[in-house]
Protein backbone atom coordinates (compact mmCIF):
# COMPACT_ATOMS: atom_id res chain seq x y z
CA UNK A 1 0.00 0.00 0.00
CA UNK A 2 1.25 3.40 -1.05
CA UNK A 3 0.59 5.30 1.91
CA UNK A 4 1.92 3.07 4.67
CA UNK A 5 5.06 3.16 2.19
CA UNK A 6 5.10 6.76 2.73
CA UNK A 7 4.68 6.87 6.68
CA UNK A 8 7.10 4.54 6.98
CA UNK A 9 9.63 6.50 4.78
CA UNK A 10 8.94 9.27 6.73
CA UNK A 11 9.04 7.49 10.04
CA UNK A 12 12.38 6.25 8.99
CA UNK A 13 13.45 9.39 8.81
CA UNK A 14 12.74 10.92 11.70
CA UNK A 15 14.82 10.82 14.39
CA UNK A 16 12.98 10.03 17.79
CA UNK A 17 14.74 10.92 21.34
CA UNK A 18 13.90 10.64 24.79
CA UNK A 19 12.43 14.01 27.68
CA UNK A 20 15.92 13.44 28.62
CA UNK A 21 17.61 14.27 25.59
CA UNK A 22 14.97 16.60 24.81
CA UNK A 23 15.91 18.05 28.19
CA UNK A 24 19.51 18.82 27.05
CA UNK A 25 18.49 20.07 23.58
CA UNK A 26 15.62 22.97 24.67
CA UNK A 27 18.31 25.85 23.92
CA UNK A 28 18.99 24.52 20.29
CA UNK A 29 15.26 23.37 19.27
CA UNK A 30 12.05 24.89 18.57
CA UNK A 31 9.56 23.41 20.30
CA UNK A 32 6.62 22.44 18.79
CA UNK A 33 3.30 21.41 20.77
CA UNK A 34 0.84 19.79 18.15
CA UNK A 35 -1.91 19.50 20.70
CA UNK A 36 -4.89 21.08 19.98
CA UNK A 37 -5.47 24.21 22.20
CA UNK A 38 -7.59 22.41 25.12
CA UNK A 39 -4.73 19.96 25.40
CA UNK A 40 -1.95 22.79 25.63
CA UNK A 41 -3.97 24.56 28.53
CA UNK A 42 -3.47 21.14 30.49
CA UNK A 43 0.32 21.84 30.98
CA UNK A 44 2.96 22.11 28.55
CA UNK A 45 6.84 21.97 28.26
CA UNK A 46 8.85 25.41 29.05
CA UNK A 47 11.43 25.91 26.36
CA UNK A 48 13.59 28.62 24.74
CA UNK A 49 10.95 29.19 22.07
CA UNK A 50 7.63 26.94 21.63
CA UNK A 51 5.04 27.12 19.25
CA UNK A 52 1.38 25.94 19.28
CA UNK A 53 0.38 24.26 15.71
CA UNK A 54 -2.60 21.33 16.38
CA UNK A 55 -1.60 18.31 13.99
CA UNK A 56 -4.16 19.03 11.77
CA UNK A 57 -2.56 22.45 10.29
CA UNK A 58 1.28 21.68 10.28
CA UNK A 59 1.72 21.18 6.86
CA UNK A 60 -0.27 24.00 6.10
CA UNK A 61 1.47 26.64 8.32
CA UNK A 62 5.26 24.95 9.16
CA UNK A 63 7.30 27.16 6.61
CA UNK A 64 5.40 30.30 7.51
CA UNK A 65 5.47 29.64 11.48
CA UNK A 66 8.90 27.64 10.89
CA UNK A 67 10.35 28.10 8.30
CA UNK A 68 10.44 31.68 7.49
CA UNK A 69 10.57 32.90 11.00
CA UNK A 70 13.96 30.57 12.39
CA UNK A 71 15.19 29.18 9.20
CA UNK A 72 14.79 26.28 7.35
CA UNK A 73 17.67 24.59 9.05
CA UNK A 74 16.03 25.23 12.31
CA UNK A 75 15.88 22.21 14.54
CA UNK A 76 12.69 21.15 15.93
CA UNK A 77 11.19 18.81 18.12
CA UNK A 78 7.91 18.18 18.17
CA UNK A 79 5.75 16.73 21.09
CA UNK A 80 1.87 15.34 21.32
CA UNK A 81 -0.25 13.81 23.64
CA UNK A 82 0.98 10.63 22.95
CA UNK A 83 4.43 11.42 22.92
Amino acid sequence: DALKKLIDEAAGAIKHICVNDLKQELQNVVLIDVREPEEFSSGYIKAKEILTIPRGKLEFVALDKIGKKYGFEQKIALYCLKG
